[in-house]
């Protein structure tokens, strides 16, 4: 489901809660097949995604009415409840097209990377990832920590949003969100590999800012409950004992995993 956008040997990991970047200021090469494996041309889009059922064939209405029946459940805490139901009931509400932190363009541009890092194509109500992170912004809220080679969270992220289109401009005369999936994913690599063109990536290290991104986007897709049943998890339903916690084995409250159905011949999954 997230984008194949970790790579070896990028991981810094240090005690201090302000990390240190001794190696921010190191480039590597884009490697000459870091999109040989893609199909199709600049100005078209790859050819297909893979197709996700779960293990019993349930339909994506009766995945969510047995999550909702789960965290109505008295294994469920009333404070969980209520976090978890809100986080589904934000998945019916249409993508938030400005934000109280972001403005329209710049929601714009946030929205049309994470298409890219975390594609939800295939979900029928896709969680809106950019509207979880402007929130938090707007409220001043983080996870206790950042590099300290970065600005400030809201700072860090609407500078390399503008370097993202400051690299389009450079390479194709358009902003980034008017490129083409494929050129959307070169200009991505571009960032995490600490290659990408443009002013703005010389005072914003490029590889801590696409880590810090992808980190909160992950973070906001995997907290949604849906997300978590096509993975096989119910943590949170945590009341009762676990009593099934040998090697294959589920408990009763414990959803069956998403399947990935494999990829037509001659058809390439985004990214």
């Amino acid at each position: 489901m997230v984008r194949r956008w970790f790579r070896s040997g990028r991981q810094t990991p240090v005690d201090d809660p302000v990390r240190a970047t001794a190696t921010d200021s190191s480039t590597d090469p884009i490697p000459p097949d870091a999109t040989a494996a893609r199909t199709g041309t600049p100005d078209q889009p790859e050819a297909a995604v893979p197709h996700r059922s779960t293990s019993d064939g349930a339909s994506p209405d009766d995945r969510e009415s047995r999550v909702r029946a789960l965290i109505a459940s008295d294994a469920v805490s009333p404070a969980t409840r209520h976090v978890l139901l809100a986080r589904l009931d934000a998945l019916g509400r249409p993508p938030m097209a400005v934000g109280a932190c972001l403005s329209a363009d710049q929601v714009t541009t946030l929205r049309a990377a994470l298409d890219r890092m975390v594609p939800q194509e295939d979900r029928p109500r896709p969680v809106d990832i950019v509207a979880a992170i402007d929130a938090r912004l707007a409220a001043g809220r983080s996870d206790g920590w950042r590099y300290d080679a970065l600005p400030p969270d809201a700072v860090a992220l609407t500078r390399g949003l503008a370097g993202l289109d400051e690299a389009a401009w450079e390479r194709h005369a358009l902003d980034f969100a008017a490129l083409s999936p494929i050129r959307q994913d070169a200009i991505l690599q571009s960032v995490q590999d600490g290659t990408v063109p443009g002013a703005t990536w010389q005072s914003l290290p490029p590889r801590r800012w696409f880590e810090e991104l992808l980190a909160d986007a992950v973070e906001v897709f995997y907290a949604d409950p849906l997300t978590q049943e096509e993975i096989g998890y119910a943590g949170y339903a945590d009341l009762p004992s676990w009593e099934a916690i040998g090697l294959d084995q589920r408990d009763d409250r414990e959803p069956a995993p998403i399947r990935v159905n494999p990829i037509p011949s001659g058809a390439h999954p985004h990214g």
